[in-house]
Order: structure tokens, then sequence, then C-alpha cells
């Protein structure tokens, strides 16, 4: 159920760096 979580996480992970 938490997938568009972890598809969020995944699409800002570069973002954060």
């Amino acid at each position: 159920i938490s997938h568009r979580e972890q598809v969020e996480t995944s699409i800002l992970l570069p973002f954060v760096q």
C-alpha cells in the first residue's frame, strides 16, 4: 500500500543530495 510513498522517496532522494 505504501508503494506511492516509495516512489516519492525514490524521486526525492536525488534532489536531497
